[in-house]
């Protein structure tokens, strides 16, 4: 591994640091009201997805597994599918799309330990191994700060125990979290958009082979 490789991982392993504690130190010292999440957010779990629909490409609706959520190029945003389907395959299997900026997560599995969040780049269908949040006013709590919030909670801890660990709707509506103040919300999200540029510049310099790049995003975020 060249010199210019470790660097960057060194930059990257940093500022992977300072992001954590600076989520922590937020979410441990914000003032402000209390909220139930599901008193601010729509929770609804994912469709199921039939094999015949699968590896369909180019159609109307994206349609997320959570093996989408392993991708690089959808950390934190999801843009990339493996699967589309069209719309009149959504009617027939009565899918229903969760609107861009619904915050996502497996909710079955051994997939919870993976503690992946990522948030809908666009309107999209997701399996029924995911749960989507959707704020229900975004001018009371962005979806970008739902994420962060999502961030902060682990949840292999909120999942039922056994031994297929599961999170259910009411787990997720029964969460209860500070809302702060606009101006501190937005000073926090202005200072994690700037770690995160930090970590962008970091992984653009040094990983020009696609599956370290890959790797290490995922160990970011």
């Amino acid at each position: 591994m060249d010199e210019v490789i470790e660097v960057g991982i060194s930059n990257i392993e940093q500022a992977d640091i300072l992001k954590k504690s600076l989520r922590a130190e937020h979410f441990k010292a914000i003032i402000g009201e209390k909220k139930l999440l599901g008193d601010i957010v729509y929770v609804r779990a994912g469709h199921g997805f039939p094999m015949k629909y699968q590896g369909q490409i180019g159609k109307e609706h994206y349609f997320f597994k959570v093996r989408d959520m392993n991708l690089g190029l959808n950390t934190p945003i999801m843009n990339v599918p493996d699967n589309t389907i069209s719309e009149q395959d959504r009617i027939d299997i009565k899918g229903k799309l969760h609107k861009k900026n619904t915050v996502i997560f497996p909710k079955v599995g051994a997939a919870i330990a993976t503690e992946k969040k990522r948030i809908l780049g666009t309107d999209a269908l997701v399996d029924n191994n995911i749960m989507g949040l959707t704020v229900k006013d975004e001018t009371l709590l962005p979806p970008i700060y739902l994420l962060e919030i999502m961030e902060a909670i682990s949840l292999s801890e909120i999942a039922n125990a056994g031994t297929v660990p599961s999170i259910n709707a009411q787990i997720i509506k029964n969460i209860q979290i500070t809302l702060p103040q606009k101006s501190l919300i937005y000073d926090y999200l202005n200072k994690m958009r700037f770690i995160n540029t930090m970590l962008a510049d970091a992984l653009s310099h040094c990983c020009s082979n696609k599956n370290l790049n890959n790797s290490l995003i995922n160990k970011v975020f």
